[in-house]
């Protein structure tokens, strides 16, 4: 899609006991959230326009480049699992949010 994806700093990384067994799950402290996500726009799966805006304004997150800068985008709550019809609603959302 024509992406590249951040690494999260090994330093950042929290208790990974939770899906120890999966490398898709890393725990951040709120404290580390900015430093552990430094990418240039962040993507929140599952979300809603009211827990966008929750989003937006917690501390841990109102002063993220991304958030300051308008570069974080969401999908729709349609979207919390990637069955074969989710996964199509998740492309479509970044699609419609990036492509050009």
């Amino acid at each position: 899609m024509g992406f590249d994806l951040t690494e999260v700093p090994e330093d950042i990384k929290g208790d990974t006991s939770m899906g120890k067994d999966r490398g898709d799950i890393i725990s951040l402290v709120l404290e580390n959230v900015q430093a552990g996500l430094p990418g240039d726009n962040w993507i929140s799966v599952s979300n809603s326009k009211d827990k966008e805006d929750e989003l937006r304004s917690q501390p841990a997150f109102s002063t993220a480049p991304a958030v300051v800068e308008d570069r974080l985008y969401t999908t729709t709550p349609s979207t919390f699992r990637l069955d074969y019809f989710s996964a199509n609603i998740l492309l479509d959302s970044i699609l419609e949010q990036f492509g050009k």
